[in-house]
């Protein structure tokens, strides 16, 4: 289940990303990919990070990201980041702040132990 809300809060932050583009330009566009790859990026170090021990033994596993382990907040940290610095000038600033808020819901509902 956590999988379906982290593939929802991409799908969301990506579309609410693309209106934000046909309104304040290109430019939000690019600050989402960046954020999106920066973010899943994290995650998965984060993952990696957190479980070092697993992943010492057979450090290959490490790109295996199709059998999934991923952190969630990390990646979430890492695309506020990326996308805070991609348009930190951008009039799309303020409302991309609703899409963030969307990602941070969706990751907070992948955790484990909640519903």
């Amino acid at each position: 289940m956590e999988r379906l809300f982290a593939i929802l809060g991409i799908v969301v932050f990506i579309a609410a990303a693309g209106r934000l583009g046909r309104r304040y330009g290109a430019i939000c566009d690019r600050g989402a990919w960046r954020a999106l790859l920066f973010g899943i990026v994290a995650a998965r170090v984060g993952f990696v990070v957190r479980n070092w021990a697993a992943f010492a033994a057979e450090p290959v596993a490490i790109v295996q990201v199709w059998q999934g382990g991923f952190s969630p907040w990390a990646g979430l940290f890492a695309a506020a980041i990326a996308l805070a610095v991609s348009l930190r000038r951008s009039p799309a600033f303020r409302p991309m702040e609703l899409s963030v808020r969307c990602e941070l819901v969706s990751a907070w509902r992948s955790l484990p132990g909640r519903s």
